[in-house]
């Protein structure tokens, strides 16, 4: 076995970049960062670098973060310093010397609803029992049926 996230960070990063975004970890961790109240009314849109440095290097850049109520857009700007200082925090150095402020929606991934799961074919459950029946342990090869005829399911999806 391997871990997935090497992957998929290497395949995001193409699209994060055209956001600004080369650490996919603020996107994730978004909610981290700046704490449930301000996750849930803000999301970051892209990070802006700043201008090059004569000594090589570039200057912290602008953050643009998009609120979803114009009404908490004057608390969002009065808490920009805080917001900074815990981007900064996350990154470990200064990348963001101020806020952009963005008046738009702010969706989140996780407002949609996966789709339902379907079951199992009847001949991946054939496969599957198949696979489990030297198994003595009854609850055990329960277990590894479910879990076969998940995998199999999810494979399916893609």
């Amino acid at each position: 076995m391997r871990h997935i996230a090497p992957a998929a960070a290497a395949a995001a990063r193409p699209a994060l970049r055209k956001r600004g975004l080369a650490v996919a970890g603020v996107l994730v961790d978004w909610h981290k960062i700046v704490g449930p109240f301000l996750a849930e009314a803000t999301a970051p849109e892209k990070l802006a670098p700043g201008r090059a440095l004569p000594e090589g290097g570039r200057d912290a850049g602008v953050l643009h973060l998009r609120v979803g109520s114009p009404a908490l857009a004057p608390e969002i700007a009065h808490l920009a310093p805080q917001i900074i200082e815990k981007v900064n925090g996350y990154f470990g150095y200064r990348a963001v010397a101020r806020l952009n402020i963005l008046h738009a929606p702010v969706s989140r991934a996780d407002d949609r609803a996966p789709p339902a799961p379907r079951d199992a074919a009847p001949e991946e459950k054939e496969s599957v029992a198949r696979q489990t029946a030297g198994v003595e342990d009854d609850g055990l090869r329960d277990a590894l049926r479910r879990l076969g005829e998940a995998v199999a399911v999810r494979r399916d999806r893609g």
